[in-house]
C-alpha cells in the first residue's frame, strides 16, 4: 500500500512538472497549422471565378509564411460589398490565426482563444486607408458623397509612409496594422484634389449653409408668436433673431474671406495638392491668415484629398475583376507590442519580407 502511495505521489509531481515545462517560447516554436475554413458562412464567396482568385492569393500568403511557428489559423474568401469603390466589386482573401499557448494537463499546448493575428488582401477596396467625404448640402447620390469632376473624393485615413515596400506604396496606420497598395503600372491610381478645387467646394458648402440659414430665419419670422415689446416672449424672439443675424453675418464674412484668399494666391499655390485637417469648414475666425496651417505641404498634420484616376479603371472588363489590391497585416512593432505574442511578431515580419507583391500585381486586369 505504501509503495502505491509513493507511485501516485511521484506520478502527480511528474504531471505537474511536465505541465510547467511549457513556456511562451516553447509554444511559439510549435509548427504552425493553417487550414481552409469550413462550415456555414453567409458571406463566403459564392462566385467560382472570384473564389479561385481568392484561393490563389491565400496560397501566396501561406507561401510567405513558410517557417512561421506558434500559430493555428484558417484561410477563406468572402464578399465585401460594403467597401466596394470605383464602381467595382470588392472581395477579401484572408488568413486569421490564434496563437498557440501553454495549458495545464496532459496536452501541453492549445490554440483556442481570441484570435488577433490577421493578414487581409482586399480587392477593389481602399476604405482601410481612405474614406469618402459626405455632405448633405452639396454631396451627390444616395450617400451624399463629395465629388470633383464627377469622381468621388477620398481623404486619407492612414498616412502613407514615404518609403516603398518592394516597390509599392507603404501605409502606416499608426495602429496595429500596416499595409501596401498594389496597383497596375503606367497610370497613376490617385489624382490629387487641388487647393483650388477644395476652395471651390468650400465656397459651395458655405453658400449652401447660408441659404439654408436664411430660409430657416424666414420660416421663424413667419411662424413666431406675436408679442408685446418687453414681454418674455418678445425677449425670446429677439434673442433668437439676434442669433440668426449673427450667424448670417459670420457666414457672409466667411464667403468674402474665401473670395479674398482665393484671389490673392498665385497659380502654383492653387494647383498644389490639397492637404488639410478640415472637412469644408471655414477657417478660424473666418480668417485664413489667423489659421496659417489651414493647408499643409505634407500629410503630417492633415489629410490628403484625392480621387481615383478615372483613366486607371478599365471599364472594358467585368466589375468583378480585381483592378487593385490593398494588403494589410498586423504589426510586429507597435504600441500593442506587449500584447503581441512572439509567434505573431515573427509571422508579421516573415510575411512582410517574403510576400510576393509582384505576383499579386500580375492578377490585376
Amino acid at each position: 500500500m505504501k509503495n502505491i502511495c509513493f507511485i501516485i505521489f511521484f506520478a502527480s509531481l511528474f504531471t505537474i512538472a511536465n505541465a510547467q515545462d511549457c513556456t511562451k517560447e516553447m509554444a511559439a516554436a510549435q509548427p504552425s497549422i493553417f487550414e481552409k475554413a469550413t462550415g456555414e458562412n453567409s458571406i463566403r464567396m459564392k462566385d467560382p471565378a472570384l473564389m479561385k482568385t481568392g484561393e490563389e492569393i491565400n496560397t501566396m500568403i501561406l507561401s510567405a509564411l513558410k517557417g512561421a511557428n506558434g500559430l493555428h489559423g484558417f484561410t477563406d474568401v468572402k464578399n465585401d460589398a460594403r467597401n466596394s469603390c470605383g464602381g467595382l466589386t470588392s472581395f477579401q482573401a484572408y488568413l486569421y490565426a490564434y496563437k498557440i499557448h501553454c495549458q495545464k494537463g496532459p496536452e501541453k499546448f492549445s490554440w483556442k482563444g481570441m484570435w488577433n493575428f490577421e493578414i487581409m488582401c482586399e480587392a477593389n477596396s481602399i476604405l482601410n486607408i481612405a474614406e469618402t467625404v459626405h455632405n448633405d448640402d452639396i454631396g451627390t447620390g444616395r450617400n451624399k458623397d463629395i465629388c470633383v469632376n464627377n469622381s468621388i473624393v477620398y481623404v486619407t485615413k492612414y498616412k502613407q509612409n514615404q518609403t516603398l515596400l518592394n516597390g509599392y506604396p507603404y501605409y502606416d496606420s499608426n495602429s496595429y496594422c500596416d499595409g501596401v497598395l498594389v496597383t497596375k503600372p503606367g497610370v497613376p491610381f490617385f489624382l490629387p484634389v487641388t487647393r483650388r478645387e477644395y476652395l471651390v467646394l468650400l465656397r459651395k458648402n458655405t453658400e449652401a449653409t447660408l441659404l439654408k440659414l436664411k430660409k430657416d430665419f424666414a420660416g421663424f419670422q413667419k411662424e413666431k408668436t406675436p408679442a408685446q415689446p418687453g414681454s418674455e416672449i418678445y425677449k425670446s424672439n429677439k434673442e433668437i433673431e439676434d442669433q440668426y443675424n449673427t450667424s448670417i453675418d459670420g457666414i457672409t464674412k466667411g464667403l468674402q474671406e474665401i473670395d479674398r484668399f482665393s484671389s490673392s494666391q498665385n497659380e502654383v499655390w492653387m494647383t498644389k495638392p490639397c492637404i488639410t485637417g478640415h472637412l469644408l469648414e471655414l477657417p478660424l475666425y473666418n480668417s485664413f491668415d489667423k489659421e496659417k496651417e489651414y493647408f499643409q505641404e505634407t500629410d503630417d498634420a492633415g489629410k490628403a484629398w484625392m480621387i481615383i484616376n478615372p483613366d486607371y479603371i478599365n471599364k472594358n472588363i467585368p466589375p468583378t475583376a480585381p483592378q487593385f489590391f490593398y494588403v494589410r497585416w498586423v504589426k510586429s512593432k507597435s504600441n500593442f507590442d506587449k500584447e503581441r505574442s512572439i509567434a505573431e511578431a515573427k509571422a508579421a515580419e516573415l510575411f512582410k519580407a517574403n510576400f510576393n507583391f509582384g505576383k499579386l500585381a500580375s492578377l490585376l486586369k
